[in-house]
């Protein structure tokens, strides 16, 4: 086929050229440091061509040949460094655009024919051939990330890091870096997602850790690699990071005189990721976080709340079990993260004091404790994205230095912005996020803490955390990630949940949380607002709430209170319309919602106060409102965590709980909660169940109050009651003033895989035995034509294998209690999960629980039937006690080769085993749960 291949020169301008005629059929034009272009032309062509060059000077020549050129097909070569090959799906991804529109393309030493096109844009894809097989071909503006020859089939969380050799360039040209890498699994349930995120530790050739600048970001060594597995818009988690260092001032940051850190939060970057030339899709490039990130000096401190507990949640304050501690240890689930000035008791110094004081003494000391800026800012944070996973967990409590009060760092944000943490739409937008701390500072108030907090959130409502501002960051990042293919790309390899969901209806929705989310927390933080010399408050009404798109609407507002006459009054709604007075006309918007629309009154001196209302739009305006339904689990063990979206189209595919009753919300509007603000919209929602049209009683509330949450109408599925299946139907009318508005019905259907599964677990548990073999405990608190267990077992690798079964034992209440050995005894670490098996052989997994081989000589090992723990092979040992979770010693051993002690008549909780040797101040601890 005819046709040129162009290779840039470096410099991207023309200098001298020279052109050589070969013999036959091709033309070399050759420019000094900037381009070699090949011609394939007809031996007719080519003479003519010979006697141009008889004529013309050797420019001209060139420039005569050039213009041949752009009739004829071309062949561009792509550098080996902007383009993978994922032979293994078909699958071609290439770091920017060709300069024009060859006929063929070389990438890695391969050429392609293309489609013929006018011109190649990102994010589109081309359908592209080899040798008669189709490939997808992708253009991309994103960075690329290739990591070879890595061993990937064995890179885990916890074994030794795996090495290879990186490139990384970024999609406009302005980074290109080649180094060694290391690659390790993180995180903690996210191991087991069929994507995996990573962190990468760069390296010379040496195979030493080295410090370099990536994506313009700071100069590290180690970068981590989020897959967004769990993330529907794959945006929560860069949109939030990225607000908290937009809202948020570190105390000390005048202090630093830095121009790139400290930063409050990690700054972030999409790639594209190749292991192996196979594609592991679209990832977040991102910085860690840690006292580099934070510019905390060497007496500073930094800790992870990594697991729920009393302490982490502010509510308790357990002594630890030494005072100093070192990096990576634990204390009631924080992790000492840098240890510089880090020390337990100073830790346990602020937990005390929020937990155990008096409210004189907390008031008067936790100013001195705690950053009170930065808790309005993360309670602000959290409250805003209905954080329901970063109160008592993730998040950092870090300080500057000796004695600075500490404050909040947040961390792992995605179950955020209406999401649960595993990636599941709440429907929820009611919730306050709250902890013993914020508790505290909202009960005590000290120094006017709660109008403060409310000031603060009005401030950042003006701007910042604006509605339009707000949906705007996810806009721009949803729309550059959709505009280079991002979401079809990933597809292909993610293996989620949300592959066959269109993306526009997740955007959709995040913005119909925000927009119910703004209003909730409005009238929340309204309400802490002192009153004193502001002492006005607002009542509005709006004459038709629902009303057809674009049709006239009348507001009406009105003012209560001593001080009205000062104040200034106006309505506004999210979409940038206002307008002044109490009482004004104004359109409805021209699209079906839920829109908000806000009574605002202010007064110098005073805060602002604003009255959320809501304006239901739709095709008609009257009746003829469209309802869904949507159910959801709990996300417990033995749970599903998510059941399908349900629509009033008639026979739908229902994913049901596991038999233990299920949540559901009614929704209008395609989707959106019915949730207008005024209390007059509706006074109740009628919900029938029907079998067989058949009126099914006693199934769950058949009447809903509109008080029972202004974030919709919901209720529950009484447990164990109701397993919905064929000729199934629910019927629901929404009732205002003994008035049917609108009824409509969902008829149901199950799929097989997903009917309900009769178990429920209690618990599930694995420690080693003293045999260094992994002993699993399990209780069911329900079976019911249940079958057995088979255990599974993964290794580093993490492929699961069956290494044994266990019968159902559940007795006439359905309970039964379970223990199965591993007969192997454990190397490394090692994760076992339970496959719950029905009579009809569907089956449920349980959550994963793991071990870790004993490394050392001595051990304690827990016998939990023979109710005793036993320090083993210690032969100098001292002294042996067991300590509770207040750090009391309940019990000692005497010393020798082995120490036991007898846990009959200790309560159940958390214990602690330190012993002693005689060579000198060893001490080991165990954290044992009693049962």
């Amino acid at each position: 086929m005819p046709g040129y291949s162009l290779v840039p020169g470096k410099y991207g301008y023309w200098r001298t050229c020279s052109v050589f005629l070969q013999t036959g059929v091709l033309v070399y034009i050759t420019c000094f440091k900037t381009l070699t272009i090949h011609f394939l032309i007809s031996k007719f062509l080519f003479m003519h061509a010979r006697s141009l060059k008889t004529r013309l000077p050797r420019l001209l020549f060139g420039i005569a040949l050039l213009l041949v050129a752009k009739v004829l097909p071309a062949q561009e070569v792509i550098p080996g460094n902007r383009a993978q090959i994922d032979e293994s799906i078909k699958l071609i991804v290439c770091n920017g655009l060709p300069s024009g529109t060859p006929a063929t393309l070389e990438i890695r030493g391969k050429v392609f024919s293309l489609p013929s096109v006018s011109s190649f844009s990102y994010g589109q894809k081309y359908t592209v051939n080899r040798n008669g097989q189709s490939y997808s071909l992708y253009f991309t503006e994103l960075p690329l990330l290739v990591v070879d020859n890595v061993d990937a089939d064995n890179i885990t969380r916890d074994g030794p890091e795996k090495e290879g050799d990186m490139t990384l360039k970024d999609g406009a040209g302005s980074y290109e870096h080649s180094y060694r890498a290391a690659l390790r699994i993180r995180g903690n349930a996210s191991q087991y997602y069929a994507k995996k995120s990573y962190r990468l530790q760069v390296k010379n050739n040496q195979s030493n850790n080295i410090n370099v600048s990536l994506l313009g970001m700071r100069t590290d060594r180690r970068w981590l690699l989020l897959a967004l597995w769990n993330e529907e818009l794959k945006l929560v988690n860069r949109v939030s990071h990225q607000l908290w260092i937009n809202m948020h001032r570190l105390p000390y940051m005048s202090q630093t005189g830095g121009t790139d850190l400290p930063l409050a939060s990690i700054r972030t970057r999409f790639v594209d990721l190749f292991i192996n030339s196979t594609y592991k899709g679209v990832y977040l490039f991102t910085e860690d976080m840690d006292e580099k990130q934070l510019g905390l000096l060497a007496s500073g401190e930094l800790y992870k709340a990594d697991e729920a507990t009393a302490e982490t949640d502010f509510s308790g304050a357990a002594a630890p079990s030494s005072p100093e501690g070192n990096k990576d240890d634990y204390y009631q689930g924080f992790e000492m993260r840098y240890k510089g000035g880090s020390r337990w008791a100073n830790l346990h110094g602020l937990l005390s004091t929020v937990a155990s004081t008096d409210n004189p003494t907390f008031a008067a000391n936790i100013a001195s404790q705690m950053y009170i800026e930065g808790c309005m800012d993360y309670f602000i944070f959290i409250n805003l994205m209905q954080a329901e996973d970063n109160d008592n967990r993730n998040y950092y409590l870090a300080r500057y230095q000796s004695g600075d009060p500490y404050f909040f760092v947040p961390w792992d944000l995605d179950g955020t912005w209406g999401y649960t943490a595993v990636g599941v739409r709440t429907y929820r937008y009611n919730q306050v996020i709250t902890n013993g701390l914020f508790n505290r500072l909202l009960s005590v108030n000290p120094n006017n803490y709660r109008h403060n907090l409310a000031e603060r959130w009005f401030e950042l409502r003006e701007d910042l955390l604006s509605s339009a501002s707000l949906i705007s960051s996810f806009n721009e990042d949803y729309n550059y990630l959709k505009a280079n293919g991002v979401y079809e790309r990933d597809v292909l390899v993610a293996n989620d949940n949300y592959s066959q969901r269109g993306r526009e209806s997740a955007l959709e929705y995040v913005r119909n949380f925000i927009s119910k989310r703004l209003i909730f927390l409005d009238n929340y933080f309204g309400s802490l607002m002192n009153v004193g010399s502001c002492d006005f408050s607002l009542t509005a009404s709006i004459t038709n709430d629902v009303v057809m798109k674009g049709a006239p609407l009348s507001l009406n507002g009105s003012c209560t209170g001593a001080n009205c006459g000062d104040a200034e009054f106006y309505w506004w709604n999210d979409k940038g319309w206002s307008g002044d007075g109490m009482t004004i006309s104004a359109t409805a918007p021209n699209q079906a919602a839920v829109n908000a629309y806000y009574f605002s009154a202010k007064k110098s001196g005073c805060p602002t106060r604003n009255l959320p209302m809501a304006v239901v739009t739709n095709n008609d305006g009257s009746t003829n409102l469209d309802i869904s339904f949507a159910f959801y689990g709990t996300g417990g063990i033995g749970y599903r965590d998510f059941l399908s979206y349900i629509t009033d189209n008639g026979t739908v595919n229902l994913r049901m709980l596991n038999g233990l009753g299920a949540n559901f919300f009614l929704h209008v509007l395609n989707g959106q909660e019915l949730a207008p603000s005024n209390s007059n919209f509706f006074n109740h929602v009628s919900l029938h169940l029907y079998r067989d049209n058949q009126l099914i009683s006693g199934w769950g509330p058949e009447n809903i109050e509109g008080s029972e949450g202004p974030y919709g109408v919901w209720g529950r599925f009484g447990s164990g009651t109701v397993s919905l299946g064929p000729g199934y139907r629910l019927e629901a009318s929404v009732i205002r003033n003994q008035t049917t508005l609108f009824s409509k019905s969902v008829n149901f259907s199950v799929v097989d895989e997903n009917l309900p599964l009769p178990v429920r677990l209690e618990n599930f548990s694995a420690e080693l035995n003293r045999e260094g073999q992994a002993v699993l405990s399990w209780r069911t608190a329900a079976e019911d034509n249940f079958s057995k267990f088979e255990i599974e077992k993964s290794g580093p690798g993490n492929a699961w294998t069956p290494i044994g079964s266990v019968a159902s034992q559940g007795g006439i209440d359905g309970k039964g209690a379970y223990r199965f050995t591993d007969s192997e005894r454990i190397t490394g670490a090692a994760y076992y999960r339970l496959k719950m098996i029905d009579l009809d052989n569907t089956y449920e997994h349980s959550r994963i629980v793991s071990v870790k081989e004993n490394k050392r000589q001595s051990f304690v090992y827990h016998d939990i039937p023979g109710q005793t723990v036993t320090v083993m092979n210690c032969p100098d040992l001292e002294s042996a006690e067991l300590i509770n979770s207040m750090g009391v010693v309940v019990k000692t051993a005497a010393g020798g080769s082995e120490g036991t002690f007898s846990l009959e008549g200790a309560h159940p909780g958390i214990y602690f085993i330190r012993y002693r040797t005689r060579s000198g101040a060893i001490e080991k601890d165990k954290i044992l749960h009693v049962k």
